[in-house]
This record gives C-alpha cells, structure tokens and sequence, in this order.
C-alpha cells in the first residue's frame, strides 16, 4: 500500500521523546490492494479453524454488510481497511473481524495489535460527509477513552482476550494474554483505566475528498494530541475513494 507519514515530536508519559507517526494512505482505486486483500482477507476475518476458503469469506462479509444502514456499511470497510493497512505496516493483528458471538463485525475494541512483545489498541471512525481528519482521530481518542476509563457495558478487554484466544499462534500471545485477562478482572471489579497507559492507533477514513495535504493534516492533528499523555501512538488517516468498488469485489465469484 502506497502512504507519506510526517512524525509528531512529543515528550510521553515516561518523559521520553519520541515520533508519533502521521501515516496518510489514500487509496484510488481497488486493483492497487487487491493482491494484498486477496492475502489477507481470510485471516482478517475468521479464525483459521475453519478452514474457510476466499469466496466464503467475502460471502460472509457481503452478506453482514448487506444487512446494515449505509453508515455502518461504510464503518465496516473503512475498519477492514485499516486492519489491511496495519497488517501492511507489521502490526500482528490478534482478533477475528467477524465477531465470534453472532453474525456481525467485532465488538470491543475495534483493532488489537502485538508488535514488540506489547499490544495496541486501534479505534476506526469515518466520515461519508464534508470532514477533516483530525475531528475523525479526536472521536476515535474519545472513543478509546471512553472504553478504558469506564467500567459500565461491554468489557472491552474479555472480548479482546477472547478473541487472542482464537488467533493465538504462538508463546508470545501468553504474556499478552496475562496482561489483558488482568485488565478484564479490573473491569470486572470496577478499577478504571487511563488511556495513558496504552499504545493506541487512532483512524480516520474519509469517504469524501478534502483536498488536504499531510503537512496540513499533522498540523491540526497536533494541535489535538500535544496536551495528552500518551505512551505512545501510531495515527492513520486514510482517504477511501474504493468503497463501490471494494462492494462489488465482495460479490464478485
């Protein structure tokens, strides 16, 4: 996949600095990922016990986005692209795109990673109206917010250990396994989070087309993180111009 990337200089919550990447992917037309969709697709969404071949699993997602209003249809493409994007970018992805409790996209958090023996959280939103980028990423800093520092609701970590349970393929996913199980037994007791204590990855997809270079887009997307704690951050921001395309590649036979 084709993307610029401008660093974001910060001073984290260990008082050490470092380069918060701003990636920029815009993506033009479908036969440029689709080799890479054709590689991934299957392990992005189910679990590889079930042996399922390509055409079952753009079936599946077919169907599943069939069913939705048109925003989350769009929801649901700009996270599948996201997840193609990091897997691109050697995040090892360790969740099912497709929930394992029913015939639907995941729950929880939207993205969870491993690299470097620890784990990252990814939030995706978008937009299919006049936005920028940097309102996108605030939301999906708000929304990781929300899911870390409160204890009422889903619990966003049970969901996530489960679904490292389905991928797990190797010794490493034991101590993440240890590490978020514990933070399930917090939620479980009501012992909020800050997401200072966490790698995120917020995303912006937008369906429309602002015109906006990456100097302008880091630009505003700093002037949002500068005041935060963070640990540390990756920042995606993808321009989508594939959406009716990606569609009729999942109907395709």
């Amino acid at each position: 996949m084709e993307y610029t990337i401008k660093m974001i200089k910060i001073t984290n919550v260990f008082n050490k600095d470092i380069d918060i990447p701003v990636i920029h992917c815009v993506m033009k037309d479908l036969s440029s990922v689709r080799t890479l969709i054709e590689h991934g697709i299957v392990d992005i969404c189910v679990s590889p016990d079930l042996n399922y071949s390509l055409e079952d699993v753009k079936k599946l997602i077919y169907n599943t986005i069939s069913s939705k209003t048109d925003l989350q249809k769009y929801g649901m493409c700009a996270e599948f692209f996201m997840h193609l994007l990091l897997r691109d970018l050697g995040y090892n992805q360790k969740f099912v795109f497709c929930n394992l409790e029913e015939k639907s996209m995941k729950k929880g958090f939207d993205g969870f990673y491993e690299k470097s023996n620890d784990f990252w959280i990814a939030e995706s939103k978008c937009a299919i109206t006049n936005a920028k980028h940097k309102d996108k990423i605030k939301e999906a800093l708000d929304d990781i917010d929300n899911k870390v520092g409160t204890t009422t609701g889903n619990n966003p970590w049970y969901n996530a250990v489960n679904h490292i349970l389905v991928k797990q393929s190797s010794n490493n996913d034991k101590s993440i396994i240890e590490k978020v199980a514990s933070l399930s037994r917090d939620y479980i007791a009501k012992k909020p989070h800050n997401s200072s204590e966490f790698n995120l990855i917020p995303t912006s997809t937008l369906f429309i087309n602002n015109n906006q270079k990456i100097e302008d887009i880091t630009n505003e997307i700093k002037s949002i993180i500068e005041n935060r704690k963070i640990k540390d951050m990756n920042i995606l921001c993808i321009n989508n111009d594939i959406y009716d395309e990606f569609i009729a590649y999942l109907k395709e036979k």
